[in-house]
């Protein structure tokens, strides 16, 4: 892995229809018909920026209708762990999507959610023992407080119940045997038990006949949290959270280009052969053209420059703009926009 394009696979491309359901392109809350077909159909695209890895967000049954206003369609409310969402397509397609990166030199990369399930999903119906009862996270700042609250109202997986670290085996070993990706990326770390991670990555580990990475989400700007996480886990790679914050506040607001070097600095924390994954925006942060403004290039080109392995969101080649979460997901746009050329000569 040497970079990484994120996709969103509702919000790509629509390369089957006949799996669709409900689909209302002009609304920004509803389904648009993004799905696995989608993505194999531009291949092309994607390999001509550049990039060498696919990174799809989580193609597991999800919830479907939104919740307080708030959209489903982004896969991360899942229903069935070792299920592909019809509205996605099939495990066919999914591994023929793989099969297509390998041909080109590629590689995928799956998101799996480990922390929680969607509300009224068939697991909160059928073990509702398996879930805390804690109340919603309040103190962020609080460790225990985050690994044993809900999330914004998701039923958090309680993994001191041997039972839910057997389910969660399971999932992740249906994945590995089934389609064998690649790379996983691991949602939400902070708010995972360290014991059952570290258990499930070794796990992973064994039951994949090849090398295989572990992509942490430590959404935390201190690199000492995310390196914690990194030595008591096995995490191979972790989303590096203090230099995107470096980057965009040093570029794009106060123009103080010491935060760059000292976020670098923090290295010796993490441990040997750790590897970062550079990114200026993804699903969960503003675009960064919104954020830079005319300084989106100097972004880019300084990310691409650093250490790390860049990824690259869908879109921001496009120049897509956004600052809240339905604006920044939107629909991707299959144009030559300001900054794809200029990403694909990097």
């Amino acid at each position: 892995m040497d970079s990484v394009y994120l996709i969103m696979v509702d919000r790509f491309a629509n390369g089957r229809t006949a799996n669709d359901q409900a689909v209302d392109t002009a609304s920004p809350t509803a389904w648009h018909g993004g799905d696995l077909a989608g993505i194999r159909a531009n291949l092309d695209y994607i390999e001509q920026l550049g990039v060498s890895t696919v990174w799809i967000t989580p193609i597991t049954r999800s919830r479907t209708e939104p919740i307080g206003g708030h959209p489903s369609w982004h896969g991360y409310w899942v229903a069935d762990g070792r299920a592909v969402d019809p509205r996605f397509g099939t495990l066919a397609e999914l591994k023929a999507l793989r099969d297509d990166l390998h041909s080109r030199g590629m590689s995928l990369m799956m998101d799996l959610v480990l922390n929680h399930v969607g509300p009224e999903t068939p697991l909160t119906t059928a073990h509702p023992e398996w879930f805390r009862t804690n109340g919603d996270v309040t103190d962020w700042t609080d460790d225990a407080q985050r690994r044993t609250h809900d999330v914004h109202g998701l039923p958090d997986l309680d993994h001191s119940q041997p039972a839910v670290v057997q389910h969660l085996l399971k999932d992740g070993r249906h994945w590995i045997r089934s389609v064998g990706p690649d790379a996983i990326r691991v949602d939400a770390v902070r708010h995972l038990d360290v014991p059952f991670l570290t258990a499930w990555i070794d796990a992973m580990k064994t039951a994949s006949p090849n090398p295989i990475a572990f992509a942490g989400e430590v959404y935390d700007g201190n690199a000492a949290a995310i390196a914690r996480e990194a030595h008591a886990t096995g995490l191979t790679h972790t989303f590096d959270f203090p230099l995107h914050y470096a980057i965009t506040e040093s570029v794009c607001e106060s123009g103080d280009l010491r935060k760059i070097p000292a976020a670098i600095t923090q290295d010796r924390a993490y441990p040997a052969g750790h590897q970062w994954i550079t990114f200026l925006d993804n699903h969960d942060t503003a675009r960064i053209a919104t954020v830079c403004g005319d300084a989106t290039k100097t972004a880019i080109a300084l990310m691409m420059s650093l250490r790390g392995i860049p990824s690259i969101t869908w879109g921001t080649a496009q120049g897509m703009t956004g600052r809240t979460e339905v604006e920044a997901r939107g629909d991707m746009v299959f144009a030559t926009g300001p900054f794809r050329d200029f990403i694909a000569d990097r």
